[in-house]
């Protein structure tokens, strides 16, 4: 460990250190080679990552436990740009397409590991889907899912397959997603994964290509057949305003009816 004076703000050096290493680059890191780089005790080390991964500078692999950027390091250059972009632009468009579906309303970050809810606006007459911040690696978790296989090569979805769930037969409902999506440029989860849930997803590309998806979260009484189309077209205007934000002009607008 570098030796400054920690008197004044140790829990503040401890946070820049452990940022200032996993900026670096490389490989993930263990808790332990965290620890030891710090030099502090593991209770220490686990409550510095804590915070850090609260803030979403640091997230946690699910399934090796190491740790790698998080989004909001885009700050300092060292992730997806995307990430800080939609944080700033999120707000206004979850809170456009809350007022037009009286429902939930979030986005789902694809970080190239797992599924991240970057921002959400919970509806008091709708359900009120998962928390921000949470993390998932299975692609079975919901239509956002999808998206994200869907643009995978062949490996990244050998990869995305062993994540995902043994007890489900997810095959015939991808394959129904699909079908779905290429006709209407959305994808729509009629309480295929979780009764009683209703879901929609569009896709928000980059200038490299899917960033993630906005989503929207109800049930039949607040996602009415009648309004299905109704729903995915806004959803669509929408996503394509995030698209637009991170310099990508293929609006998903023009895919589907």
């Amino acid at each position: 460990m570098k030796q400054y004076d920690m008197s004044v703000a140790p829990a503040l050096h401890n946070g820049l250190e452990v940022i200032e290493l996993l900026g670096a680059g490389g490989e993930d890191i263990g808790f332990n080679q965290i620890a030891v780089h710090l030099g502090v005790s593991k209770a220490t080390t686990s409550r510095v990552l804590k915070v850090l991964r609260t803030r979403g500078y640091v997230v946690k692999d699910q399934l090796n436990g190491r740790y790698r950027p998080g989004p909001r390091m885009s700050v300092f250059g060292n992730s997806l740009p995307a990430a800080e972009i939609l944080r700033r632009g999120l707000p206004a468009v979850l809170e456009s397409l809350l007022d037009k579906v009286s429902n939930t309303v979030l986005f789902i970050f694809w970080n190239g590991h797992e599924l991240q809810c970057l921002a959400k606006k919970t509806h008091q007459s709708s359900v009120p889907m998962q928390e921000v911040g949470h993390l998932d690696s299975d692609l079975t978790a919901g239509p956002w899912g999808w998206l994200v296989y869907d643009s995978l090569d062949d490996a990244g979805r050998r990869e995305a397959e062993a994540r995902m769930r043994d007890t489900l037969d997810w095959r015939p409902i991808f394959d129904k997603w699909s079908e779905f999506f290429k006709k209407n440029g959305f994808c729509y989860d009629d309480q295929e994964l979780y009764r009683p849930l209703r879901r929609l997803a569009a896709p928000v590309h980059g200038a490299d290509g899917l960033v993630g998806a906005l989503g929207i979260g109800g049930n039949p009484l607040t996602i009415k057949n009648v309004n299905l189309k109704k729903f995915g077209k806004i959803l669509k205007e929408h996503a394509a305003v995030l698209s637009a934000s991170l310099g990508n002009k293929d609006s998903n607008l023009n895919r589907g009816v």
